[in-house]
């Protein structure tokens, strides 16, 4: 019987602030690798928009095609996205 893999999450301080295209406020993004059995096997990307209205979480994980394996850079087929947004939903009643 095969062992299953080993997945980690790189934490680092790669923390780049901009200003948001739509608003022009302040967010800032965060981005690392994730490690399958010790070798890259994925990348994130960790967005949060502080500025806006209703402040909001990002996640976008990028799986393969890209670096080595990607040689074509239009060649979408082997890529493999994953974007999540979460944010505060109002509740109550006014």
């Amino acid at each position: 019987m095969s062992e299953l893999p080993v997945y980690g999450i790189e934490l680092n301080e790669r923390i780049k602030t901009f200003d948001c295209p739509h608003c022009g406020k302040k967010s800032m993004t965060v981005w690392g690798f994730v490690s399958r059995n010790n070798a890259a096997h994925a990348i994130y990307y960790a967005g949060l928009m502080t500025g806006h209205d209703q402040a909001s979480a990002r996640l976008t994980i990028s799986i393969g095609g890209w670096g080595v394996e990607n040689v074509d850079e239009d060649n979408v087929e082997s890529r493999r996205w994953l974007f999540v947004e979460a944010h505060r939903q109002a509740t109550g009643t006014k």
